[in-house]
């Protein structure tokens, strides 16, 4: 895909031999990306995950169902407008600290269960597993797992775009961070960057495999609560075309976790696919790559 884009813009031509080994490459790619969350989800299942929910109470349960309502509720307005062809203006001009403020938004119920478990002591090191991979081999066992499903995910999007093209609109802060990168506003470049990065990984990843997940398990088990969180977590970015890709990718961040028992697994996972996908979104607006 990405070749195909870059011989698109005319400016790095490649000839039917060279797309003929890309894909090849890209075939063997995918293929041992699936080996290795097979492997890993055999493992899983073979052994029992790692993640605890010994921690988790009825409170825990009425809250998780109270978010996990107030997102369903928010997923189903953004396909509901989309749906009835609405259009949803993007302002390149928007400030860079009402991106950020944006991006509390799942900060703060996020802040206020960990003060909930704090006043209830249960240690935060110990129910999301932060000592059970070193930090020093985290950013490498992430880096990893993504290049690993990274091929899947391409697929998904290529699939996409190709059987459902009149889908193919790209989420509303992509079109924005694009904007941003043409007009050299570097200030909302970098609040995209920071809340991408850091913000959204870590609010994300505490609230749908730290909180949502271990509760929907101890309640219908780990794969059934795996899939609904993962399609819950595709649904609230409200895009089509993207919907199966971030569908997988939350359930291969669910299949790190439990595979590893640490959340930091999924956040840098988390963070670095983001931050790998805003780059490549830079050079190709750089290089004049129509994506």
């Amino acid at each position: 895909m990405i070749l195909a884009a870059i011989q698109k813009a005319q400016q790095f031509p490649i000839t039917e031999r060279q797309l003929a080994l890309a894909n090849l490459f890209g075939a063997i790619l995918l293929v041992v990306g699936l080996a290795v969350y097979a492997r890993l989800f055999r493992r899983v299942g073979e052994n029992g995950g790692r993640v605890r929910t010994d921690h988790l109470q009825l409170p825990d349960l009425l809250i998780a169902i109270t978010l996990i309502l107030l997102l369903a509720l928010h997923a189903a307005q953004a396909f509901l407008t989309i749906a009835h062809g609405a259009e949803v203006v993007v302002k390149h001009e928007l400030k860079a600290d009402r991106i950020l403020s944006g991006g509390m938004f799942l900060l703060l119920p996020a802040a206020g269960i960990c003060a909930f478990f704090s006043a209830r002591q249960v240690s935060l090191r110990d129910a999301f597993g932060l000592r059970r991979v070193p930090m020093g081999k985290v950013p490498f066992v992430a880096a990893g797992l993504i290049l690993a499903v990274l091929p899947v995910l391409m697929l998904a999007n290529v699939l996409m775009m190709k059987f459902f093209p009149a889908y193919a609109e790209p989420q509303e802060l992509v079109k924005v961070y694009k904007g941003a990168v043409d007009e050299g506003r570097f200030d909302i470049i970098g609040a995209i960057i920071f809340s991408a990065t850091v913000m959204a990984p870590l609010a994300e990843e505490f609230l749908f495999r730290g909180y949502f997940y271990p509760v929907l398990k101890r309640l219908i088990g780990p794969f059934s609560s795996a899939v609904f969180i993962s399609v819950l977590f595709g649904a609230v970015h409200g895009n089509l075309l993207t919907l199966p890709s971030l569908v997988l990718l939350a359930f291969a961040l669910t299949l790190a976790y439990e595979w590893s028992g640490s959340l930091l697994v999924p956040i840098f996972m988390h963070a670095i696919f983001n931050g790998s996908n805003l780059l490549f979104m830079w050079v190709a607006s750089r290089y004049g790559i129509d994506l």
